[in-house]
């Protein structure tokens, strides 16, 4: 089976993303983007980011889109105190997608910490939007549901979790923003697991296999 690709024409090159990140940030920014829906689980970003608040970390977190789930993770919103912190955005069309890109590449993380809708019997299978995060140079931070372990290698494109926990993964997260060779190396890895999704890359691993 072969999994979806990318064009690399969609995304800046190593060099422009190389030259936004070594601009130093006041703020450490977490994005998400998607159908607000319960297999994709947003709210998780915001719990997270409420521990990382509690660390004493200036974070700020921008979800992008739209759905039936909005108005739980406004509610959560207030319940943690986060207003200040996390921010809703409209969902971004297709046709915008350099929009989307623009937003990952000035982003230190990629959030989407999934689970199995057992209401509508509904999962992540694969998750090109990893892929699209980490070609903009942005690791991920995903949950091992699904077929994203496809798309997520833990420690090389981000981190996967085996089970959802809001303090592990602020800690996890924690140590590595307080580690800057550690996540320069992590921004330069997602970049480069990214390019194993590009349709050349994919037909000609497909090539080899046949």
């Amino acid at each position: 089976i072969m999994n979806p690709g990318i064009d690399i024409n969609s995304f800046p090159s190593k060099e422009e993303i190389v030259a936004i990140r070594k601009k130093k940030k006041e703020k450490i920014k977490l994005v998400s983007a998607g159908r607000f829906v319960s297999k994709k689980a947003f709210e998780r970003g915001i719990e997270v980011v409420h521990e990382l608040v509690k660390k004493g970390l200036n974070v700020e977190y921008e979800i992008i889109g739209d759905g039936e789930d909005k108005e739980k993770y406004l509610t959560l919103i207030k319940k943690y105190n986060v207003e200040k912190q996390v921010t809703i955005s409209p969902f971004i069309p297709v046709d915008q997608f350099s929009q989307l890109v623009e937003k990952y590449v000035h982003a230190d993380f990629f959030v989407m910490l999934g689970r199995y809708d057992e209401q509508h019997d509904d999962i992540e299978t694969f998750g090109i939007v990893y892929i699209e995060a980490n070609m903009s140079g942005c690791p991920v931070i995903a949950c091992d549901v699904g077929g994203v372990s496809d798309a997520v290698s833990d420690g090389k494109n981000g981190f996967l979790f085996q089970e959802y926990d809001s303090q592990k993964i602020a800690e996890k997260m924690n140590s590595l923003i307080n580690d800057e060779a550690a996540l320069d190396s992590l921004f330069t890895s997602s970049r480069n697991w990214g390019e194993r999704f590009l349709w050349d890359a994919l037909i000609e691993k497909s090539r080899l296999l046949s």
